[in-house]
């Protein structure tokens, strides 16, 4: 028969993001976790509960107050679906913060390689860097992250200590030295990234091109003469020159098949990084798709994007779409037609009042077409002047376009339906309620507006200020 050592101590298990997570298919849920004990020198002995707790809906949990020098088995239930345990689990001490491992200079791969982690006390965890950079070297923190970027040392100086100062959630303020050797050679550029976290989990780095395309993006413009052309945007993190080969194709491009000549070559980035760049396809044909992609040539080695699609029309075919002047949203048919609606983006939202006055406003009632209501509310100077939401859309001059207006109930539900392909719209932003063009049929003191954090829409005095974000549309049809 085993005897029950002392389970009290310093030490805890504890679940965060991004791992030690309660989950069920990848999705974090709330779950009962458990730590047991069990005897290893007896084969017939059971499990000891020793504590146990219900993690977060977003499935976060914490035990504390363990024996360190132990080792626990730790169980995940959730009713309906099997148990998660793990063996042999040793809890992360409370009262020490210590740091292991080591990253290296790689010129070879143009990488900072290796890990390194710091353990102990609780979280949340911050991170101040408190030495004196290394020659060329730079480290910014987000949180547990960590970045290293930038050139290698001075061969006097191989290994650097990389001090960071660790202050945890219970009150621990420790000093601990990270070496980085430096590699042989010519000084070159380096990147890697990687996340410092409780134990057991770890630092751990990953090579990454420095000069990689970054937030490559495609867009429809209109010239002055009203022709169609395509944009491309992409941003180079590295301060190095590259030079930038554009592939174009009416099939999707095969970055391991890429045509022998590229359709276009942009100079080397110039200036400090990160680098902005830019390049604009005036040769395209009305109505056609496009395939694009960029590569990245730095130092006889090539980086590719990956392929995108647009298609040069005067009309929108893809929820989401950057399209003159904002985003693709979908359509709204009214007694006029069905018109394709774009939002315009985020820079563009205000707070205003949807009247100066809780007072009525003859028409202005039409559930689908913004229009309409906003010609309405905005139909003179002294209408201009008592309605601030609709009068700020209908100056808005985004991408050049006069047509922007205040958008209809119906029209302000399909950011919301559509809301899965229009993050960068970022309608949520701020305060979640927003102004539509619609007011009340039954009370003379309220405006619609629709909620963003939930969907739900209601209406309310029209003297109070909310959101505002313009939008415009093309006719489809009759």
């Amino acid at each position: 028969m085993s005897t029950l050592p002392d389970f009290t101590g310093p030490g805890y298990f504890a679940g965060e993001a991004p791992e030690g997570l309660t989950t069920v298919a990848g999705v974090p849920v709330a779950a009962q976790v458990q730590v047991l004990w069990r005897d290893s020198a007896d084969p017939a002995a059971t499990e000891t509960l020793v504590a146990q707790t219900t993690s977060s809906a977003g499935g976060q949990w914490q035990i504390t107050d363990l024996n360190p020098d132990l080792q626990y088995v730790v169980r995940g239930r959730k009713a309906g679906f099997d148990d998660v345990t793990v063996v042999g689990a040793v809890p992360t001490r409370t009262d020490v913060v210590s740091a292991e491992g080591s990253f290296t200079t790689d010129p070879d791969t143009d990488s900072i390689t290796g890990q390194a982690w710091v353990e102990g006390g609780l979280p949340p965890y911050r991170f101040t860097r408190v030495d004196a950079a290394a020659p060329g070297i730079a480290a910014d923190f987000s949180g547990r992250h960590v970045s290293l970027s930038g050139f290698d040392f001075l061969p006097q100086q191989r290994p650097y200590a990389f001090d960071v100062q660790v202050q945890t959630g219970n009150g621990l303020n420790q000093i601990v030295s990270i070496p980085i050797y430096a590699g042989l050679g010519t000084p070159r550029q380096f990147a890697a990234e990687g996340m410092v976290l409780f134990r057991p989990t770890f630092l751990s780095t990953t090579p990454k091109w420095l000069f990689t395309p970054l937030l490559f993006k495609l867009t429809l413009q209109l010239s002055e003469d009203k022709n169609v052309f395509i944009k491309l945007d992409w941003k180079d993190p590295s301060a190095f020159g590259n030079e930038f080969r554009i592939y174009r194709d009416t099939s999707p491009i095969d970055p391991g098949n890429l045509p022998p000549v590229p359709y276009a070559v942009v100079p080397p980035a110039t200036g400090p990084a990160p680098q902005a760049m830019q390049w604009v396809d005036t040769s395209v044909v009305e109505g056609t798709t496009y395939h694009y992609a960029v590569e990245s040539h730095f130092g006889g080695e090539s980086k590719i994007t990956a392929s995108k699609t647009i298609t040069a029309s005067m009309i929108p075919t893809v929820i989401g779409e950057y399209f003159f002047g904002g985003y693709y949203v979908g359509d709204i048919t009214t007694p006029n037609g069905t018109y394709a609606v774009i939002f315009a983006d985020e820079a563009a939202d205000v707070l205003r009042q949807w009247k100066t006055a809780s007072t009525l406003t003859p028409g202005a009632f039409s559930d689908v077409d913004g229009w309409a209501n906003t010609q309405l509310l905005t139909a003179d100077s002294t209408l201009l002047a008592a309605h601030p939401a609709a009068a700020y859309c209908h100056a808005y001059d985004g991408a050049g376009f006069d047509d922007w207006y205040l958008p209809s109930r119906q029209e302000l539900l399909l950011p919301w339906t559509n809301r899965a392909a229009l993050a960068e719209l970022n309608m949520g932003k701020n305060s979640t309620h927003l102004w539509s063009s619609t007011q009340h049929p039954s009370s003379t003191n309220n405006a619609w507006y629709r909620r963003f954090s939930d969907g739900n829409e209601g209406s309310s005095g029209k003297i109070n200020i909310y959101r505002v974000r313009p939008c415009r549309r093309l006719k489809l049809a009759i």
